[in-house]
């Protein structure tokens, strides 16, 4: 409301100026810059009512405070300048008003965003053999398309408001560091979070708990380090803390490939033909290897409930079939169902030899399948 207010003043006062001394210059942009400066905590102000300039032209300036600060923002509304050579400025044109602050407000975005890019764009360049490159590149793809919007965008002042060909031109500035709060704030966060997981990491014993941690803790990691590179690009690093925060992962990086090295599913020798035919399912559809355990998953097979019965159509043999899943030390981890069947014409021997092919065609290993790939650590 006090921008309003002070645009027909400040085209009154400007051409009053202007008629009673020629050699006063417009161009002046030193003084121009201080004198909006000065007229940032007047537009910030909510009272409406008009400063001792503008309600006394005549009134000695010098002797009153309000009239400097009001004769500032009729400076800052004519010229439409930053108080900071270094703060960010938007134009926005339209027949609306708000509308044209929004157009300042993505103007300001849009070099919030270019300062960004060309920032990270090397960063990115200098990993593309690194692991993990594109997700990194993907993120900071992220985090510069979230600058489409200001989401602080009341921290924008709008500097001058003036007819412009029918329609409103808006001038908005925004600092540095104002514009730089809401990465800061998410710097914080993410900080916070990826503590806590290094410490839940380094209390978890079981595989999918570790497993499970550290994926979660890279994607954290991830997005701090395209927060932080949007910071950098400002000068606006905390580097203490930015270090801590890359100890956190290392730590977590570290330990997991280590914990990668050695894992492995090991499969303990089967002891009869049922045992042999599950081995034989597991086996085609997942890595297993033999011999003493050094870190992983112990999978051991077993036949429960094994039976052969005469029946109308034959003699019919059926078995329960078990998958167990076991550390390296012996602790359960799980223990898998099935059942399977088969029916011989002529005799039990040939029962058993069709429940081993029904076996071998795996039509119960879908939820086998199922658990066994949550224990695939990548």
């Amino acid at each position: 409301m006090k921008q309003i207010l002070l645009l027909p003043l400040a085209l009154w006062l400007v051409s009053c100026s202007l008629s009673s001394d020629a050699k006063t210059s417009a161009s002046d942009v030193s003084a121009v810059r201080n004198s909006a400066n000065a007229a940032y905590s007047d537009l910030g102000q909510t009272s409406g009512q008009p400063s001792a300039q503008t309600a006394n032209p005549s009134a000695n300036p010098s002797a009153n405070p309000s009239a400097d600060q009001g004769q500032a923002a009729i400076n800052a509304q004519s010229s439409g300048t930053c108080p900071d050579d270094t703060d960010l400025r938007g134009e926005g044109i339209d027949a609306d008003y708000n509308q044209a602050v929004v157009l300042a407000q993505k103007a300001i975005a849009a070099q919030i965003q270019s300062t960004v890019s060309a920032a990270t764009h090397t960063k990115v360049s200098s990993t593309e053999d690194a692991d993990g490159h594109e997700i990194i590149k993907s993120s900071f793809d992220m985090e510069t398309k979230v600058l489409a919007h200001l989401e602080n965008a009341q921290d924008a002042k709008v500097v001058l408001k003036q007819p412009h060909n029918g329609k409103v031109k808006v001038v908005a500035c925004m600092s540095r560091n104002d514009a730089m709060k809401p990465f800061r704030f998410k710097a914080g966060v993410l900080q916070d979070s990826l503590h806590l997981y290094a410490k839940t990491y380094e209390g978890a014993s079981h595989p999918l708990q570790k497993n499970k941690t550290y994926k979660l803790g890279r994607q954290v990691y991830i997005r701090y380090v395209a927060n932080r590179e949007i910071l950098r690009s400002f000068g606006m690093v905390d580097e203490a803390s930015s270090a801590a925060t890359d100890a956190d992962y290392a730590y977590m990086h570290n330990d997991f490939s280590q914990f990668l090295s050695t894992y492995a599913m090991y499969f303990e020798a089967p002891e009869n033909d049922v045992e042999r035919s599950i081995f034989s399912v597991v086996s085609q559809n997942f890595s297993v290897v033999s011999g003493q355990c050094k870190g992983g998953l112990v999978l051991k097979a077993g036949v429960l409930d094994q039976n052969c019965k005469e029946g109308s159509l034959g003699i019919k043999c059926s078995a329960t079939l078990t998958l167990t899943g076991s550390s390296c030390e012996g602790e359960r981890y799980f223990e898998l169902h099935a059942s399977a069947a088969g029916t011989g014409k002529y005799d039990e021997a040939e029962a058993m030899d069709r429940l081993n092919k029904n076996i071998g065609k795996a039509e119960w290993f879908a939820d086998w399948r199922r658990e066994l790939n949550r224990w695939r650590m990548k």
